[in-house]
């Protein structure tokens, strides 16, 4: 096993680290939402490379650590996620200027 994979990050409720994935976990989780709370949880963990139990517990505050390796998956998804997200945005934007430019030539 790497140095890196063998490396614990200690955390608590209040840590920074925890918190950060805490917070992608939440990410991606509700970026489900709308399939339901199972198959939401059970789809963010499998991209996330975590168990459902354990995304369930990160969810909760019921970790006392973070693994680095999972750590850095998950900021590495939440990179992936927040990218894709801001090309639907910019997909997005770009229809508004189109409709918003048509509608201006129509009215003269």
């Amino acid at each position: 096993m790497s140095e890196k994979c063998s490396r614990i990050l200690e955390s608590r409720m209040g840590s920074a680290t925890f918190a950060e994935m805490r917070d992608i976990v939440g990410h991606a989780v509700n970026a489900r939402r709308e399939l339901g709370r199972s198959e939401a949880v059970w789809r963010a963990a499998r991209e996330l490379g975590l168990s459902q139990r354990r995304v369930m517990a990160i969810l909760r505050g019921e970790v006392g650590r973070v693994w680095a390796d999972e750590l850095d998956a998950a900021r590495f998804w939440y990179a992936r996620h927040c990218a894709e997200q801001a090309g639907r945005l910019d997909h997005q934007a770009a229809l508004l200027r189109a409709r918003a430019e048509a509608l201006r030539e129509r009215i003269g």
